[in-house]
């Protein structure tokens, strides 16, 4: 529909938000913590919320122990890296974990997934600058108590016109600024502030998603007098998080510093942060085999068995399986209006054989939401959809026929808009050599990454490959911001009359077993499409 799903599910998993500070991983090679060399202490310490986010307390003197082993200790310079520079700072306006991940220390939201549980479940969010809430009879309102005694970085005291300014700005945002969030949230008819340390959320409707909506890692809570006053978020930052940004080296670093009157008494452990911007994988790997990196979330599984025997027992690794997908998305050119040409294009994809060469076995074949799921097709039912079955000569030979009926010719020439970086590299090679087989000549169209999402969002390509990864595991989340109609990372500008009106019905249906069969029924109708 939106796109076109490659089925390579669970390896592309982020860790979102404050979760990179809490030690629990949400990746298919997982989280990764280096020993210390040199005999003294490297710590690294909670972020933000009410719960302590410890992440590991690595030593010397007792490498490889876990942090559930240890107490935390104040003080210490954790390192880490990200693949490449961040588009920008913007929380309400990015998708991508180069934002997340660096910006995730100096916001908070209203409430969050509980760091230290690990799942992001309805029944472990928490309070982050609300205090408690409380839900209505007819779940038509929600009314949050928030925490008093709050201030920005700026010094400037927190209250609930900052949380309205931040939902409105997400719900409508500025000229500039993408929301992907934005349909997620429009089941919000009214933000109201009572006081200056209440805020009611009235609904058009029942929205049984919403909190979990809310505890996403991008709903970050800005100043409402930055909001009015024009404040540039995508250059400068402004939060109430445990750390300010101190400094960003375009191509180089950022260096975080605590900030002094974080709302959490006692916290952030940690005395300081750097993170590197490092493109090139094996630089990232003699940076962590020294000691320069600590930290790192982006090693592939075969980096990891690397590092592992290397290091021994001087590196503690964690895997998780993450909310990670592969996808087509297809151009506004007509060819790929045609849904016989998206169609042959699916069939050709061998995504088993994917699966093994982009994602090292590291994920499994799914369709719209987590293979693992309860919104989940069984494999069966997935099987009987035309693309998501075996790749054999039979179906080939039908994809052939299918571009042939739509008149592409063969030897057909399109670009593939992608992504810098080894992995997005190998997907899009993937897609050309299975592309090949039927008949399309495909050429790779590299981009950095800030080039590269401007093309994606002003639907600049003929085909663009892309790794998507999301906070959460909940049809509303994903369906509102991929594969609605007007969904703002619907790139592919795609969409069904039927598959949206099943969106809307499931949305608002209270009993989860029913719910579940909509869900599953609104997944077949749209990944044929």
């Amino acid at each position: 529909m939106g796109d076109r799903n490659m089925g390579m599910r669970g390896a592309r998993g982020r860790l979102n938000r404050r979760r990179m500070l809490s030690g629990v991983a949400v990746g298919g090679a997982g989280l990764v913590f280096a020993a210390c060399g040199g005999g003294g202490k490297q710590n690294s310490g909670g972020s933000g919320g009410g719960a302590s986010n410890l992440a590991s307390t690595t030593t010397t003197g007792n490498p490889g122990v876990a942090a559930k082993d240890q107490q935390p200790v104040r003080g210490g310079h954790l390192t880490f890296a990200i693949g490449g520079d961040p588009p920008n700072f913007d929380m309400h306006g990015n998708s991508t974990y180069m934002v997340n991940h660096l910006m995730a220390p100096v916001y908070n939201q209203l409430i969050q997934f509980d760091p230290a549980k690990g799942d992001e479940l309805p029944d472990t969010i928490i309070g982050d600058l609300a205090s408690t809430w409380e839900q209505s009879g007819d779940g038509l309102t929600y009314t949050f108590k928030l925490r008093d005694g709050v201030k920005f970085h700026d010094g400037k005291p927190f209250s609930s016109g900052d949380v309205k300014a931040s939902i409105e700005r997400m719900m409508n945002p500025p000229k500039g600024v993408v929301s992907p969030r934005r349909d997620s949230l429009q089941v919000i008819s009214k933000v109201e502030t009572p006081d200056p340390l209440t805020v009611v959320l009235g609904m058009s409707r029942p929205a049984p998603s919403l909190l979990p909506i809310l505890a996403q890692g991008w709903m970050s809570i800005y100043s409402e007098k930055d909001i009015a006053d024009g404040f540039d978020f995508k250059l400068k930052t402004n939060g109430t998080g445990p750390f300010r940004l101190k400094e960003y080296l375009r191509g180089n670093r950022l260096n975080y510093e605590p900030y002094e009157n974080y709302h959490v008494k006692g916290q952030p452990y940690l005395g300081s942060m750097t993170c590197f911007i490092i493109r090139e994988a094996q630089a990232q790997m003699a940076a962590f085999q020294t000691g320069e990196l600590l930290f790192n979330t982006l090693f592939n599984p075969t980096d990891v068995k690397t590092l592992e025997a290397a290091m021994k027992n001087r590196m503690v690794v964690q895997r998780k399986d993450g909310f990670g997908f592969s996808t087509i998305n297809f151009g506004s050119g007509a060819i790929w209006r045609d849904e016989r040409v998206r169609r042959a294009v699916s069939m050709a994809m061998d995504r088993e054989n994917g699966i093994a060469l982009v994602d090292e076995g590291e994920a499994k074949v799914g369709g719209y939401v987590s293979p693992s799921g309860m919104w989940s097709l069984t494999e069966q039912e997935l099987r009987a959809i035309p693309g998501y079955g075996l790749v054999t000569d039979k179906t080939t030979a039908d994809a052939k026929a299918l571009l042939s009926a739509a008149g592409v010719k063969d030897g057909h020439e399109a670009t593939i808009l992608t992504r810098q970086g080894a992995g997005n590299e190998k997907l899009s090679l993937f897609i050309k050599d299975a592309a090949a087989k039927i008949g399309l000549n495909l050429k790779l169209q590299v981009l950095e990454d800030g080039p590269a999402y401007d093309a994606l969002n002003s639907r600049n390509f003929d085909l663009a490959p892309w790794g998507h990864a999301i906070a959460l595991d909940d049809p509303d989340a994903i369906f509102a911001e991929f594969y609605i109609n007007q969904a703002p990372r619907n790139y592919s500008e795609l969409s069904s009359p039927e598959v949206d009106d099943l969106f809307v019905k499931q949305s608002q249906t209270l009993d989860q077993k029913q719910r579940i069969a909509l869900v599953k029924d609104m997944q077949k109708k749209a990944l044929p499409l």
